[in-house]
């Protein structure tokens, strides 16, 4: 299996189906929070160094953990991500376990996350890797317009539930903790001082 080809063609099927199907409505869970997602996992898995293979299993489960927000309810998305995923990957003679593999990675990243294995929490790192970034605020403004177009109203108590949030999340992996923990702190410190407002 060469993993770098394969990895060029997965980037290149998530974007079309991105540009497929477009959905206005997916104001966060969009193609560039995907490119976000796979940068950051790629990011971590190096700092572990991770060999070609796994390389490859972990940066295909971030290319395909959201596409199932294109076809289906944002409460079944994660199954529907990996029938695209075994979809596409069985075209390509990629063997069974590994798919099932790359589907677990998938899985790792349903709310409330649970992972195992360091790609599990590596996957779950990326996919709120903002949390401890400077763009908190805006990723946060974002999922807020996300949740309200799906639901069709304005949320108040916004600021509480994402308090709530920050405080019950943490990072699992060092890597994530030693570089973002810092930053995460800063921003559950700005959303205390808000409270008040």
């Amino acid at each position: 299996m060469h993993t770098a080809t394969l990895l060029s063609d997965i980037e290149k099927h998530v974007k079309s189906l991105f540009s497929q199907y477009p959905r206005p409505n997916l104001i966060y869970h969009n193609l560039q929070h995907t490119v976000q997602v796979v940068t950051h996992t790629k990011e971590i898995a190096e700092f572990y160094q991770y060999n070609n293979l796994e390389l490859f299993k972990i940066l295909a489960a971030a290319w395909f953990h959201d596409t199932g927000y294109l076809l289906a309810d944002s409460s079944t998305h994660e199954l529907k991500s990996i029938d695209l995923l075994v979809d596409f990957l069985s075209t390509r003679r990629v063997d069974h376990r590994t798919i099932e593999e790359i589907s677990k990675y998938i899985m790792a990243t349903k709310m409330p996350v649970n992972p195992h294995t360091l790609s599990e929490k590596i996957i779950c790192d990326a996919d709120l890797y903002h949390l401890g970034t400077d763009d908190f605020f805006v990723h946060n403004k974002l999922v807020k317009a996300e949740l309200e177009a799906k639901l069709g109203r304005k949320i108040e108590d916004w600021s509480n539930s994402t308090l709530s949030f920050m405080i019950t999340h943490h990072f699992y992996t060092s890597y994530c903790q030693e570089h973002l923990n810092a930053g995460k702190q800063k921003n559950l410190q700005i959303l205390i001082s808000q409270q008040g407002e």
